[in-house]
């Protein structure tokens, strides 16, 4: 038989093409016409669907809000033309009792009027048009009447909505032809719980499950309530995985210590015991971590004393009063006071909620005067409680709420102890239990929320457990399936192809498997050696011989070792076993450049009690994490730290996380670093709580007989970010009068997050802690730009910026020669985040999730970083959200000797608006207004963070009465310069405070990574030595610079056609190949 030629392949590649643009060609003529294969269903009906369309009482109409169809982006046009089939589909099953019709608000102003009317407002969506991020307002909202009832609404209708559409409309004609009441599932203790117990009975059906049993989840449960949990199991979170999934939520209160008072004489003391809730399980699976130490709180509830006596202060009992609350983006506000007992502060885990997908939000704190106290287990006499020995740990989160990035699984509430809703405490004077109980009732099992849940797409039945064996067997079948295939249907062609053919076959076959088994014996090889080859232009898989010399200096301190104090691989979690083995190569290899170091492996469970005694006594513990590896959840009890001690030194390294490995040579360098020098430099981080404008205040709350909150402490995973990594550090209140640094210690740094009027007594800190040799980090911008919609201008978006009053632009920066200009910084290169829009309802504002990707939130790339900075080495793109940027005044600092370097800047195209009220006009968000040229007036690069050094000037004023003016001359310092005291200083200024916060934290990683420049920038002011350069040794990837629409252009075709045409070329050389072996045989 003839094989097939060129011509012959040429000429089945025409006709192919041809076929293509025949069916092209047809599809345009049957527009109308659908085939649904799949497991999704739009025109077909769902049997039950049309039942009840088919036993229509009532009439119903459906209106469909829509842009046009060539205005929307790509991915939604075949939203319209698939709801609109459904629709008619739907209208032809009710036998005339429903009509629909297809309304676009943008044609006629009066539907846009008519549409608000409704709760009906667009949405903004974000697309890739031509490789560049775009963004734009459409509609594409459903409205259902039905019977007498308000309508029901589902907003921003778009591709996701899809698969469970017909199932959403099901629900929402169910719910409003005979609105249904909830059903909870309540799992707690048989007494002490009956008031909760009655007030669920009030509101819908209340079953009661036993989690600890096995009990499987009522299938009709819309809220399961857990209430004093006791010990967690992996089974037990797949259950609650698993009813989350189904779109169902989760309250949760519990406290891993149960406080009891002990009268003893005429001391009373306090007595904690273990309830047996293992708190690290539960609380690590959703993101979370919990405080371990006694929270307390100076902000208290006291005991009531005998009769006739006084009462007994117990500052264990927590009250958290309403300006500590932020319910928001709740049914309602709580707004009243709530009591926690032996709490156990909620902390946020940035790595595992970005892995896990959940965004936390902060409910209810503790006040600004909390702190922590280790607890040993014996008795505390209350006398001793008042003294705050310990963690100062002002606002400690004790209510969380947990949403899911898929707004179609269930939400956690989240309560640091179930004490409120005991029966003693339930309806206690003076607190809000029961309201508190409402709200949530209210948000998480609302009738729109229960609409959603029962709107379940069809699942495929999940996986049995499956045993490691089990598992490893059915990976390697998935794995060698495809390879194992291909080799078999080679080996079947070379038996029975040709003799040439099986010549050529087994020389291919041998010289393949030769290079394998080179490959194989190269592999071993490199692993038995010691040494390593590293090919990286900066040699950074090798160790750092920065490292190496801290080493040999911490060991002249005495016998220097290094403890690896890991259970075995069997017993990790999958996602720390790499990072173990990096850890232990680490090691390895730092004991051979450093002979002084003994490198010891410790495997806890093969000593015997005494031995892990032992541990514990010198600091360490065994943890229990929740992983979700190996496709199911595990709750594991580990070992996981390493121990460094130098004649009588020792550091302890904790690795609790994936994150702690992150900077894994940096932390044994640093812990070097203290073996050898003794210092233990501490870290002082002021923060202001993002607060509402005095307007906000005024309307939101004011005047509806409401206290408006005082925010939450947004930075608490910027201030766990350096703990992790071993900085010391020590919180500031910028609101303190009093503020100070203690003189005791060695302060390293003094970093700043976003000043907010008043901001005098804390700038006058940190001007003299400059002044005498200080190291200063600020990061600071003007404002907070929202997103809002108006029922009055037709829910169009506007943007508000909030003022944030930082005051330094005025009051300091200008004598140093540096202007934070006070303008809204645009650019061209920017980012996509996800945001919140503030909807105006008649009585409070609602919060809606959208896509933002304008030019004021700001992309810095590599292209814009110093090239010379341990600031910026290892440091990825950064996203400087509604940021600020500087201009600087070189003759005044001449003048003063300070010298400025810019450390980032913007893109070429970047420029600004003099805000002085109001919304930012649409047409600035386009661009930058046109010169008299007809060119845009660009602001070329500015700078968005600059590092000032030299000797920074003593205030000339009193920061109190501010800057002179003409009609006053200036108030004098009321401090004395101490000349004897003047030393150069640092201060590094970021435009930025928003990438430090809690959300941009977790919500915009793993690509822009806010955490790295604030590691970056702290070791850089407070260690010497070298150690700034290991901490900057990360593998990280760069964004581009800004480009133009014709290189993008041309990359994206380079890019998707690099692949195809090195195959063609191959397959031509090859061709050719073959006829030249041919030829010559």
């Amino acid at each position: 038989m003839r094989r097939p030629g060129l011509p012959d392949a040429a000429l089945n590649l025409a006709l192919g093409l041809a076929l293509v643009l025949a069916a092209v060609g047809l599809s345009e003529h049957l527009r109308g016409a659908r085939l649904e294969l799949g497991r999704t269903r739009l025109v077909r009906l769902d049997d039950e669907l049309a039942k009840r369309l088919a036993s229509l009482r009532d009439r119903v109409e459906i209106t469909y809000y829509v842009s046009p169809r060539e205005q929307m982006p790509s991915h939604m046009r075949r939203v319209e033309s698939e709801v609109t089939g459904m629709l008619e589909a739907m209208a032809a099953a009710s036998g005339g009792r429903l009509d629909y019709q297809i309304v676009d608000p943008t044609s006629d102003p009066e539907l846009v009027t008519f549409a608000a009317r409704r709760k009906v407002a667009p949405v903004r969506v974000r697309s890739v048009s031509r490789d560049a991020w775009t963004e734009q307002e459409l509609w594409s909202t459903l409205t259902i009447s039905h019977g007498p009832r308000p309508p029901a609404v589902i907003s921003g209708l778009g591709p996701e909505h899809l698969p469970r559409l017909q199932a959403l409309i099901m629900a929402h004609l169910a719910e409003l032809a005979e609105p249904s009441s909830a059903v909870f599932a309540l799992a707690a203790p048989r007494s002490g719980y009956e008031l909760v117990r009655a007030e669920l009975a009030q509101r819908g059906r209340v079953i009661d499950v036993d989690l600890s049993s096995g009990e499987a989840l009522p299938e009709q449960a819309d809220l399961l309530v857990w209430l004093a949990p006791g010990a967690v199991d992996a089974a037990t979170l797949r259950r609650i995985d698993a009813f989350l999934e189904r779109g169902r939520s989760l309250i949760v209160a519990g406290s891993e210590l149960e406080a009891q008072l002990l009268q003893s004489g005429d001391a009373p003391r306090l007595v904690l015991a273990p309830t047996g809730f293992e708190a690290q399980a539960l609380w690590g699976h959703f993101g979370l971590t919990a405080a371990g130490d006694l929270l307390l709180d100076t902000r208290s509830r006291a005991l009531d004393g005998p009769a006739g006596e006084r009462s007994i202060p117990a500052l264990y009992r927590i009250t958290c009063i309403a300006n500590n609350q932020d319910f928001q983006k709740l049914a309602y506000d709580c707004n009243a006071t709530l009591l926690f007992e032996a709490p156990g502060a909620l902390h946020a885990d940035a790595q595992a909620l970005a892995e896990r997908g959940w965004r936390a939000d902060v409910l209810a704190t503790s006040s600004e005067m909390a702190w922590a106290r280790a607890w040993d287990g014996a008795p505390i006499p209350l006398d001793e409680l008042p003294a705050k020995t310990g963690d100062q740990r002002p606002k400690e989160p004790l209510v969380v709420w947990l949403r899911h990035v898929d707004p179609w699984r269930g939400q956690v509430a989240a309560l640091a102890a179930d004490t409120p809703f005991r029966d003693q405490n339930f309806a206690l004077s003076g607190t809000g239990h029961a309201r508190l109980l409402s709200v949530l009732l209210d948000t998480l099992a609302s009738p729109a929320r229960r609409v959603q849940a029962r709107a379940e797409i069809r699942r495929a039945d999940p996986l049995p457990p499956l045993d490691p064996g089990q598992r490893v067997g059915w990976r390697a079948f998935t794995v060698l399936l495809l390879p194992l295939g291909l080799a078999l249907v080679a080996w079947r062609r070379r038996a029975v192809g040709r003799p040439r053919a099986r010549d050529a076959g087994r020389a291919w076959s041998g010289l393949v498997l030769r290079g394998v088994l080179g490959l194989a014996v190269v592999a071993l090889v490199a692993a038995a050696l010691p040494a390593r080859v590293d090919l990286t232009a900066d040699g950074r898989n090798l160790l750092h011989p920065v490292t190496v010399s801290q080493a040999t200096a911490a060991a002249q301190q005495g016998p220097l070792s290094l403890e690896l104090i890991f259970s075995g691989p069997g017993r990790l979690p999958p996602s720390l076993r790499a990072a173990v083995r990096r850890l232990s190569g680490l090691a390895r290899d730092l004991g051979l450049a450093a002979p002084q170091l003994e490198v010891v492996r410790v495997r806890p469970e093969e000593l015997d009690e005494a031995g892990r005694e032992a541990l514990r006594e010198r600091g360490v513990h065994p943890i229990k994490l929740a992983s979700h590896d190996e496709e199911s959840t595990t709750v594991r009890q580990v070992w996981s730290a390493a121990l460094l001690s130098a004649g009588q030194r020792t550091e302890l390294l904790p690795f609790a996380d994936e994150d702690a490995f992150e900077h894994a040579e940096f932390r044994l360098a640093f812990a070097l670093w203290r073996l050898a020098t003794g210092r233990r430099p501490l870290v002082a981080v002021a923060a202001d709580n993002p607060r509402l404008s005095a307007a906000e205040a005024h309307e939101e709350f004011q005047k509806k007989g409401l206290i408006a909150p005082t925010g939450t402490d947004v930075y608490a995973l910027a201030r766990q970010a350096l703990e992790r990594v071993d900085f010391e550090t020590l919180r500031l209140d910028p609101r303190d009068a009093g503020v100070s640094l203690p003189a005791d210690r060695e302060i390293g740094a003094l970093i700043w997050l976003q000043p907010r009027r008043s901001v005098t007594r804390m700038l006058s800190l940190m001007v003299e802690h400059l002044y005498r040799g200080g190291k200063a980090l600020l990061a600071v911008q003007h404002f907070n730009i929202q997103a809002r919609q108006y029922k009055g201008r037709g829910f169009d978006f506007v943007y508000w910026p909030q003022p944030q009053a930082p005051d330094l632009e005025q009051l300091w920066l200008p004598d140093l020669g540096v202007q934070l200009v006070r303008e809204v910084l645009f650019d061209k290169l920017n980012l996509p985040i996800d945001d919140q829009a503030q909807i105006a309802g008649k009585d409070r504002r609602d919060f809606q999730s959208m896509q933002v990707s304008l030019p004021f939130i700001i992309r810095a790339v590599g292209a814009g970083f110093a090239s010379d900075s341990p600031i910026t080495a290892g440091l990825g793109d950064q996203a400087f959200i509604w940021g600020c940027y500087m201009r600087l005044d070189q003759q005044r600092l001449a003048q003063l000797g300070l010298v400025a370097k810019v450390l980032m800047s913007t893109s070429e195209q970047a420029w600004s608006y003099l805000w002085s009220g109001g919304w930012l006009p649409q047409e600035v968000l386009a661009g930058p207004p046109l010169g008299a040229d007809g060119e845009p007036q660009w602001l070329g690069r500015v700078a968005l963070a600059i590092d000032l050094s030299g000797q920074f000037p003593w205030p000339q004023f009193d920061f109190e009465r501010g800057p002179s003016t003409r009609e006053q001359g200036p108030s004098p310092y009321p401090v004395d310069e101490p000349l004897d005291q003047a030393a150069p200083g640092r201060l590094v200024l970021l435009g930025s405070s928003e990438v430090f916060k809690n959300r941009r934290l977790v919500g915009l990683r793993p690509e822009f990574r806010g955490d790295h420049l604030l590691l970056n920038a702290v070791a850089d002011l407070v260690l010497d030595d070298g150690l700034p350069q290991v901490m900057g040794r990360r593998h990280v990837s760069r964004g581009f610079d800004l480009l133009d629409e014709s290189t993008r252009l041309r990359w994206r075709a380079t890019v998707l056609l690099a692949f195809p045409l090195t195959l063609l070329l191959l397959a031509l050389g090859l061709g050719l190949s073959r006829r030249v072996f041919r030829s010559g045989s």
